[in-house]
C-alpha cells in the first residue's frame, strides 16, 4: 500500500494523507459506544492507513541528503521519537487518570485522551502544510547543492534516479534544472568543494 500511495500522492502528499487519517480516525475511538465494540475493527483498518507517514518521511530524507549525513539525521529523528515515547505516556496517562474520576473538572470524560491526540495530529497537519506549501523554499535547496557537490566529482550534473522536482523545493520547470543550478553556483572552471561548503 505504501508504494501505491507514494506513486499516487508522492512523498509529501502521502505524509499529508496519513496525517488526515490520524485527525479523522483518532477521535472516533472516543465516540464508539461500549455496546458496539465491533466498530473498533473497521476503525483499526482505517487507522492503519496512517502508517504511511514515517516511511514517506524517511524516503524524503534519503532523497534529499547524501549518505554521509543520513545517519545523523535519522539519529535525530530517532531521538525525537524516543523523547515522545517517554513524554507521551506521562501526559496521557495522567490525563486519563484524572478524567475518569467523578470529581474531574468540568465533568468526567475518559475519552478526552483521543480528542487531545486528534488536536495534536491537527496541529502537525497544519505545520506540515505550512512547511510544504506556504513557506517559499529557496531554489538553493539542499537537494540542488548536494547534487551539484556530487556532480563536480562525478561529472555532468543530472537529476538523481527516482527524484522529481518535488525534492528540490519550488522548482516548477524541471527542464530548466541545469540552468537553475548554473545561475546559483560559481562557474565550473573555478568551482571547488570548498566554494560550495
Amino acid at each position: 500500500f505504501i508504494r501505491l500511495a507514494v506513486r499516487v500522492f508522492k512523498d509529501r502528499g502521502t505524509i499529508i494523507f496519513g496525517l488526515i487519517v490520524d485527525v479523522l480516525s483518532v477521535p472516533i475511538f472516543g465516540l464508539i459506544p461500549t455496546s458496539m465494540p465491533w466498530l473498533l475493527y473497521p476503525l483499526f483498518c482505517f487507522r492503519s492507513l496512517a502508517l504511511v507517514v514515517m516511511p514517506s518521511f524517511q524516503a524524503m530524507i534519503c532523497n534529499q541528503y547524501p549518505k554521509e549525513v543520513q545517519g545523523e539525521i535519522n539519529g535525530l529523528v530517532g531521538g525525537l521519537k524516543t523523547f515522545t515515547a517517554f513524554i507521551g505516556p506521562l501526559i496521557f496517562n495522567n490525563l486519563f487518570g484524572y478524567y475518569i474520576k467523578p470529581t474531574a473538572w468540568p465533568f468526567p470524560l475518559p475519552a478526552i485522551v483521543y480528542y487531545v491526540a486528534s488536536i495534536d495530529f491537527a496541529i502537525c497537519l497544519v505545520a506540515v502544510l505550512i512547511l510544504f506549501y506556504a513557506i517559499p523554499i529557496s531554489k538553493t535547496h539542499v537537494g540542488i547543492i548536494i547534487e551539484e557537490r556530487h556532480s563536480i566529482i562525478n561529472g555532468e550534473p543530472e537529476l538523481p534516479a527516482g527524484a522529481s522536482e518535488d525534492f528540490y523545493g519550488e522548482i516548477s520547470d524541471p527542464e530548466n534544472y541545469d540552468e537553475t543550478k548554473e545561475s546559483l553556483l560559481p562557474s565550473r572552471s573555478s568551482t571547488s568543494l570548498a566554494d560550495i561548503e
